[in-house]
Protein backbone atom coordinates (compact mmCIF):
# COMPACT_ATOMS: atom_id res chain seq x y z
CA UNK A 1 0.00 0.00 0.00
CA UNK A 2 1.18 3.55 -0.70
CA UNK A 3 0.85 6.54 1.75
CA UNK A 4 -1.76 7.73 -0.44
CA UNK A 5 -3.27 5.29 -0.82
CA UNK A 6 -3.16 4.98 3.38
CA UNK A 7 -4.50 8.92 3.85
CA UNK A 8 -7.28 8.09 1.54
CA UNK A 9 -8.37 5.24 4.33
CA UNK A 10 -8.59 7.41 6.77
CA UNK A 11 -11.39 9.66 5.34
CA UNK A 12 -13.53 7.07 3.88
CA UNK A 13 -14.11 3.26 4.08
CA UNK A 14 -13.94 0.80 7.42
CA UNK A 15 -12.24 1.89 10.10
CA UNK A 16 -8.03 1.27 10.23
CA UNK A 17 -7.05 -1.19 12.50
CA UNK A 18 -2.86 -1.13 13.09
CA UNK A 19 -1.62 -4.02 14.92
CA UNK A 20 1.53 -3.07 16.77
CA UNK A 21 4.52 -5.01 16.04
CA UNK A 22 7.70 -4.49 18.33
CA UNK A 23 9.86 -6.35 16.30
CA UNK A 24 10.58 -8.30 12.86
CA UNK A 25 9.01 -11.72 14.11
CA UNK A 26 6.25 -10.09 15.79
CA UNK A 27 5.52 -8.06 12.90
CA UNK A 28 5.12 -11.28 10.73
CA UNK A 29 3.17 -12.98 12.67
CA UNK A 30 0.37 -9.80 12.09
CA UNK A 31 1.18 -9.63 8.47
CA UNK A 32 -0.22 -13.20 8.08
CA UNK A 33 -3.19 -11.33 9.07
CA UNK A 34 -3.19 -9.00 6.45
CA UNK A 35 -4.29 -6.06 8.12
CA UNK A 36 -3.99 -2.52 6.06
CA UNK A 37 -0.98 -1.58 7.85
CA UNK A 38 2.05 -2.69 11.02
CA UNK A 39 2.40 0.38 13.35
CA UNK A 40 5.73 -0.15 15.03
CA UNK A 41 5.44 0.61 18.95
CA UNK A 42 8.46 2.39 20.23
CA UNK A 43 8.13 1.60 23.84
CA UNK A 44 7.64 -2.53 22.87
CA UNK A 45 11.02 -1.78 20.82
CA UNK A 46 12.83 0.19 22.94
CA UNK A 47 11.84 -1.85 25.88
CA UNK A 48 12.88 -5.39 24.61
CA UNK A 49 16.08 -3.55 23.71
CA UNK A 50 16.89 -2.74 27.32
CA UNK A 51 15.49 1.36 27.51
CA UNK A 52 13.25 2.27 29.00
CA UNK A 53 10.38 4.50 27.07
CA UNK A 54 11.01 8.36 26.00
CA UNK A 55 13.59 8.38 23.39
CA UNK A 56 16.21 6.98 25.80
CA UNK A 57 17.25 4.53 23.04
CA UNK A 58 19.45 6.61 20.24
CA UNK A 59 17.43 7.66 16.49
CA UNK A 60 20.01 5.18 14.99
CA UNK A 61 19.05 2.04 16.69
CA UNK A 62 14.96 2.48 16.81
CA UNK A 63 15.31 3.11 12.74
CA UNK A 64 17.44 0.10 12.85
CA UNK A 65 14.62 -1.63 14.40
CA UNK A 66 12.21 -0.37 12.13
CA UNK A 67 13.97 -0.95 9.12
CA UNK A 68 13.90 -4.97 10.25
CA UNK A 69 10.26 -4.60 10.49
CA UNK A 70 10.14 -3.21 7.27
CA UNK A 71 12.28 -5.53 5.64
CA UNK A 72 10.21 -8.56 7.21
CA UNK A 73 7.41 -7.95 5.96
CA UNK A 74 5.14 -7.47 2.49
CA UNK A 75 2.73 -4.88 4.36
CA UNK A 76 2.69 -1.49 4.76
CA UNK A 77 4.69 -0.21 8.01
CA UNK A 78 3.78 3.11 9.96
CA UNK A 79 6.36 4.01 12.09
CA UNK A 80 6.79 5.68 15.81
CA UNK A 81 9.09 7.61 15.94
CA UNK A 82 8.76 9.50 19.84
CA UNK A 83 8.84 13.36 19.19
CA UNK A 84 11.41 12.78 16.53
CA UNK A 85 14.58 12.31 18.45
CA UNK A 86 15.20 16.18 18.21
CA UNK A 87 15.29 16.53 14.17
CA UNK A 88 11.43 15.53 13.31
CA UNK A 89 12.18 16.09 9.46
CA UNK A 90 16.32 15.11 9.54
CA UNK A 91 14.44 11.58 11.31
CA UNK A 92 11.01 11.40 8.60
CA UNK A 93 13.62 12.46 5.86
CA UNK A 94 15.30 8.60 6.79
CA UNK A 95 12.14 6.94 7.35
CA UNK A 96 11.24 7.90 3.96
CA UNK A 97 14.61 5.88 2.80
CA UNK A 98 13.60 2.85 4.78
CA UNK A 99 10.04 2.61 2.99
CA UNK A 100 7.67 3.27 5.71
CA UNK A 101 4.45 4.71 4.49
CA UNK A 102 3.21 6.66 7.75
CA UNK A 103 4.73 7.73 11.18
CA UNK A 104 3.45 8.64 14.74
CA UNK A 105 4.37 11.94 15.98
CA UNK A 106 4.28 12.63 20.26
CA UNK A 107 4.08 16.47 21.43
CA UNK A 108 5.72 15.35 24.66
CA UNK A 109 8.79 17.41 25.38
CA UNK A 110 11.40 14.66 25.84
CA UNK A 111 14.53 15.77 28.38
CA UNK A 112 12.32 18.09 30.04
CA UNK A 113 8.25 18.14 31.13
CA UNK A 114 5.14 18.25 29.57
CA UNK A 115 4.09 19.12 26.17
CA UNK A 116 6.00 21.13 23.17
CA UNK A 117 4.06 24.55 22.76
CA UNK A 118 1.89 24.14 19.99
CA UNK A 119 4.02 26.45 18.01
CA UNK A 120 7.04 24.35 18.44
CA UNK A 121 4.70 21.03 17.90
CA UNK A 122 2.91 22.28 14.98
CA UNK A 123 6.41 23.35 13.28
CA UNK A 124 7.82 19.90 13.25
CA UNK A 125 4.48 18.72 11.68
CA UNK A 126 5.16 21.13 9.00
CA UNK A 127 8.85 20.38 8.71
CA UNK A 128 7.61 16.86 8.11
CA UNK A 129 5.55 17.74 5.42
CA UNK A 130 7.81 19.52 3.72
CA UNK A 131 10.62 17.23 3.49
CA UNK A 132 7.72 13.75 2.86
CA UNK A 133 4.68 15.70 0.84
CA UNK A 134 2.14 13.26 0.44
CA UNK A 135 4.87 9.84 0.66
CA UNK A 136 3.87 9.97 4.78
CA UNK A 137 0.80 9.97 6.68
CA UNK A 138 1.58 11.45 9.99
CA UNK A 139 -0.30 10.81 12.43
CA UNK A 140 0.10 13.23 15.45
CA UNK A 141 -0.28 12.35 19.21
CA UNK A 142 -1.87 14.78 21.95
CA UNK A 143 0.00 13.73 25.19
CA UNK A 144 -3.13 14.24 27.12
CA UNK A 145 -1.52 12.86 30.39
CA UNK A 146 1.41 15.24 30.46
CA UNK A 147 -1.11 18.37 30.61
CA UNK A 148 -3.16 20.06 33.29
CA UNK A 149 -7.49 19.96 32.02
CA UNK A 150 -9.83 18.18 30.25
CA UNK A 151 -7.93 15.50 28.47
CA UNK A 152 -11.16 15.83 25.69
CA UNK A 153 -10.75 19.18 24.98
CA UNK A 154 -7.08 19.23 24.80
CA UNK A 155 -7.33 16.85 21.89
CA UNK A 156 -9.55 18.73 20.04
CA UNK A 157 -7.82 22.14 20.63
CA UNK A 158 -3.81 20.93 20.00
CA UNK A 159 -5.32 17.54 17.19
CA UNK A 160 -6.84 21.10 14.90
CA UNK A 161 -3.72 23.05 15.33
CA UNK A 162 -1.51 19.50 14.19
CA UNK A 163 -3.98 19.34 11.04
CA UNK A 164 -3.64 22.45 9.98
CA UNK A 165 0.08 22.39 10.11
CA UNK A 166 -0.02 19.42 7.69
CA UNK A 167 -1.34 15.84 9.97
CA UNK A 168 -3.83 13.34 8.52
CA UNK A 169 -5.04 12.18 11.62
CA UNK A 170 -4.72 13.07 15.41
CA UNK A 171 -4.12 10.41 17.83
CA UNK A 172 -4.95 10.80 21.14
CA UNK A 173 -4.95 8.53 24.18
CA UNK A 174 -6.32 9.30 27.38
CA UNK A 175 -9.68 10.93 25.86
CA UNK A 176 -12.83 9.17 27.39
CA UNK A 177 -15.22 10.79 25.41
CA UNK A 178 -15.12 9.77 21.33
CA UNK A 179 -17.72 11.26 20.25
CA UNK A 180 -17.16 14.82 21.25
CA UNK A 181 -13.63 14.59 20.38
CA UNK A 182 -14.55 13.16 16.97
CA UNK A 183 -17.33 16.06 16.56
CA UNK A 184 -14.61 18.62 17.25
CA UNK A 185 -11.78 17.79 15.16
CA UNK A 186 -11.57 19.02 11.71
CA UNK A 187 -10.35 15.47 11.11
CA UNK A 188 -9.85 11.54 11.61
CA UNK A 189 -9.65 10.61 15.32
CA UNK A 190 -7.12 7.57 16.26
CA UNK A 191 -8.30 5.65 19.36
CA UNK A 192 -5.93 3.86 21.39
CA UNK A 193 -7.04 0.46 22.76
CA UNK A 194 -6.52 0.48 26.04
CA UNK A 195 -8.30 -1.25 29.00
CA UNK A 196 -11.70 -0.28 28.55
CA UNK A 197 -12.00 1.35 25.29
CA UNK A 198 -15.10 0.29 23.36
CA UNK A 199 -14.50 -2.55 20.77
CA UNK A 200 -13.78 -1.56 17.52
CA UNK A 201 -17.16 -1.97 15.68
CA UNK A 202 -18.26 0.43 18.57
CA UNK A 203 -15.50 2.90 17.64
CA UNK A 204 -16.28 3.16 14.29
CA UNK A 205 -20.50 3.86 14.89
CA UNK A 206 -18.89 6.54 17.36
CA UNK A 207 -16.97 7.90 14.05
CA UNK A 208 -13.33 6.95 15.35
CA UNK A 209 -11.23 6.53 11.67
CA UNK A 210 -8.56 4.24 12.94
CA UNK A 211 -7.60 2.04 15.80
CA UNK A 212 -4.04 1.11 17.33
CA UNK A 213 -2.73 -1.05 20.01
CA UNK A 214 0.26 0.58 20.89
CA UNK A 215 2.77 -1.53 23.14
CA UNK A 216 0.11 -3.46 24.97
CA UNK A 217 0.84 -6.76 22.31
CA UNK A 218 4.63 -6.34 24.03
CA UNK A 219 3.42 -6.07 27.18
CA UNK A 220 1.01 -9.06 26.29
CA UNK A 221 3.73 -10.88 25.44
CA UNK A 222 5.93 -10.50 29.13
CA UNK A 223 2.84 -11.40 31.16
CA UNK A 224 2.58 -14.59 28.93
CA UNK A 225 6.36 -15.62 29.72
CA UNK A 226 5.90 -14.56 33.48
CA UNK A 227 3.28 -17.19 33.64
CA UNK A 228 5.13 -20.24 32.10
CA UNK A 229 8.36 -18.99 34.06
CA UNK A 230 5.82 -19.00 37.36
CA UNK A 231 4.53 -22.36 36.68
CA UNK A 232 7.64 -23.84 35.30
CA UNK A 233 9.45 -22.63 38.74
CA UNK A 234 6.71 -23.34 40.71
CA UNK A 235 4.74 -26.59 40.01
CA UNK A 236 6.76 -28.11 37.13
CA UNK A 237 4.69 -28.17 34.91
CA UNK A 238 4.63 -26.85 31.33
CA UNK A 239 0.70 -26.01 30.41
CA UNK A 240 1.22 -22.02 30.36
CA UNK A 241 3.96 -23.04 27.87
CA UNK A 242 2.16 -24.71 25.18
CA UNK A 243 -1.58 -23.68 25.67
CA UNK A 244 -3.30 -23.15 22.61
Amino acid sequence: MKAEEFAARHRSGPIVVIPNAFDAGSAKVIARRRPVAIGTSSAGIANGLGYADGERIGRDEMLAAIKRIVDAVDVGVTADIEAGYGDAAGTAERLLGLGVIGLNLEDARYGGSGLLSVEEACANIAAIRAVAGTSLVINARVDTWLADGDPNALAVARGNAYLAAGADCVFAPGISDFAAVVAGLDGPLNAYAGAGTPPVAELEALGVRRVSVGNAPYDACLRLVERITTELLTVGRYDALFAQ
